[in-house]
This record gives C-alpha cells, structure tokens and sequence, in this order.
C-alpha cells in the first residue's frame, strides 16, 4: 500500500510559523531526532522536501512538523509555500524517513538541548518520548529565536518544567530593540551558552556531567562546537549536532521532472 499523510491541522504560531499535523494511512516507523521526506506534484515537478518530526513515535499515526515559511526577507521554498497555503485534507506522498541525530540512550549524562529556531522540532519528539517511557527527560532546553513571538512549544515545555519533567527551559531573544516586553534572556543561544548557562543552572558545565546537543542554522552549530572543544568536549561524543542545511549553499528542495 502506498504510504501518505493527510494534513489534519494548522496552529499558527505567527503567519510565518506553525505547526502542522498530519496523519499517515499506513505509518512509517520513526526515532525521535528523525526526518521525513515528503512529495508533491508542483507545476509539473515532483518537489522532494525533507522535515523534522517534532512528535514522538508513541503518538502515531498522528505526525507533526514545525515549519517556517520565510525568515530574514528570503524567498520562500515553493514546497512550503505551497504546505502554507494547503487545506485540511491534502495529502502528501511518503519517500523516507532517515537522520542520525538520535538520542544515545546509554549516555545517563544531563543533556543541554541547544536549538536555533525550528530547530527546536526534534527535541520536542525526544523529550515528548522520553516523559511517556520514564516519566522525565533529563533535559535543558535552550531555544534561541529573533522575536518573542518566535516561541513555539513555549507554553508545552514550560509546562514541563513546573511539572519537573525536564531540568529547565530557556528561551532567548536576539532582537532586544524589537521585543520590548520580553522578560527573559537576551541574545543568541551560543551567546547564552558560552557566557551565563553556568550561572544560570548554578553549576559548571563539563563533559564529565553534560553532553551538549546542537541542532539548527549552521553558523549557531559551528560556534557552539567551538566554544564546547576550548572546554575539552570531543565533537560526535559531547557535543552532537544536526544543521537544517549546508552553507554557503543551501539546499532545502530537489525537483524531479514528471515525465
């Protein structure tokens, strides 16, 4: 049987950013930390377009995605452009599901989650998976956004926090001058990573106790790799990470012609 997901939901986080929900009619086994690709027939192209999965496997058939439309003035994939605009009902061919930005569950260390944007998406799988198989993640989420509104999952993760499911959850703003009621921390999360997160989880970081995960825009991964390798952590031991495309040239969608 030929698999596909059919979009049930939109929760618009701003009209840039949501979170889709979709349900498969024959689902695909997953890992949390994992991504799909998914195809769609477009003026005569068949557009392959690969996301994150931010639900956890428990919760199939049901899947979900946090996905921005543009960021910065860019000009917008056609693939999501066309995801944004879709009704409830659309379906979606399935190519695969791959990734290695897996959760090593014999490391027993406290894990520091650094995420920039929808990069927050495969955490969200992680975490949501761990609190149904032990009840807790092991976890500090460090979410670094432009804007305030910016903040999917906030009132989730939150949540979790006062519920002591995960260790804390930090969000952070860069764009201090465009988010005058924004109480909490200020700058990007390498910034925060490299010159409070020790006094703000009253403890020094090490790789004797932390393993840092990074996942996101490349220039925030490559800053935090290099700030974690001056303390002593081994990239692909403490420090693991997945970037959202490759620079200088990005890559987000293949087309194939229909013939």
């Amino acid at each position: 049987m030929e698999s596909y997901i059919e979009l049930i939901e939109k929760e618009e986080i701003n009209p840039a950013l949501a979170i889709f929900k979709f349900k498969f009619n024959n689902p695909i086994n997953f890992k949390p930390g994992q991504y799909i690709t998914i195809i769609s027939n477009i003026d005569s192209n068949r557009i392959l377009r690969p996301y994150s999965i931010s639900s956890a496997p428990y919760q199939l058939p049901e899947i979900e995605f946090f996905i921005r439309k543009v960021k910065n003035g860019e000009k917008p994939g056609i693939f999501t452009s066309k995801l944004f605009e879709a009704k409830e009902g659309t379906r979606y061919e399935i190519l695969k599901v791959s990734g290695l930005f897996l959760l090593d569950e014999n490391d027993k260390r406290k894990k520091i989650f650094v995420s920039s944007g929808t990069g927050l998406g495969p955490y969200i799988s992680m975490i949501r998976q761990e609190i149904k198989d032990r009840g807790k993640c092991n976890c500090i989420i460090i979410h670094g956004v432009s804007h305030d509104y910016d903040l999917g999952y906030e009132k989730e993760l939150n949540r979790y926090e006062k519920e002591g499911k995960i260790i804390k959850y930090i969000p952070t703003v860069s764009r201090k001058e465009e988010n005058p009621e924004w109480k909490g921390e200020f700058g990007r999360a390498e910034t925060l990573m490299e010159d409070r997160i020790n006094k703000i989880l009253n403890e020094k970081i090490t790789k004797e106790n932390y393993v840092i995960y990074a996942c996101g825009h490349p220039g925030m991964i490559e800053n935090i790799v290099k700030i974690f390798k001056l303390k002593g952590f081994i990239e692909n031991k403490d420090i693991k990470f997945e970037k959202y495309w490759s620079q200088p040239k990005k890559i987000t969608e293949q087309r194939i012609q229909i013939k």
